[in-house]
């Protein structure tokens, strides 16, 4: 499998947004060191039973995205990320593989996908956001059960992201 891989250190972050404040001024390109193109990274692994494997068809490119790679986004997103991860949040995908738990949608089908790992994905006790129905908030951002530390797809270094070939949601982000 091959996509585009995000690790994230200070010292790439401080060398992104360096060169990337420079580069419009001296008519260079930017050149995002902290993302790579990798042709050998492996195909995530389902989660457990209630996860599927979905093959990217569309994924977009968000601002966050874009502030992360041109060092303008603050050092803070890294408590709410898992490094090193295939970005990508926002995507359109083809189901491939689907876990025995999984019964309300089929190989092949294609859906849109929710980027939120709140508690219910996590398969976790809700938090007091997440019980008010504002899972977009979730208190529980870092790892918990079988998932490293992330707020959403595309920062979980589990799950991969839609700038790869394949990544990985849980059925109820269908």
């Amino acid at each position: 499998m091959q996509g585009l891989i995000y690790n994230f250190s200070v010292t790439r972050y401080l060398c992104d947004k360096v060169y990337n404040s420079l580069a419009p001024k001296f008519g260079l390109s930017p050149q995002f060191r902290s993302l790579k193109f990798d042709r050998n990274l492996k195909k995530p692994q389902l989660v457990n039973e209630n996860w599927v494997e979905l093959q990217t068809v569309y994924s977009g490119i968000c601002g966050s995205d874009l502030n992360m790679l041109m060092g303008k986004e603050a050092f803070s997103m890294e408590p709410y990320a898992s490094f090193p991860c295939v970005l990508g949040h926002e995507n359109i995908a083809k189901i491939t593989k689907r876990g025995s738990k999984v019964t309300n949608f089929e190989v092949g089908d294609y859906v849109i996908v929710n980027p939120a790992l709140h508690c219910e994905i996590k398969e976790i006790p809700k938090c007091e956001q997440c019980l008010n129905g504002h899972t977009s908030l979730c208190q529980n951002f870092y790892k918990q059960n079988q998932i490293s530390a992330g707020m959403s797809l595309g920062y979980n270094k589990e799950t991969s992201g839609g700038w790869a070939e394949f990544f990985q949601a849980h059925h109820k982000q269908l």
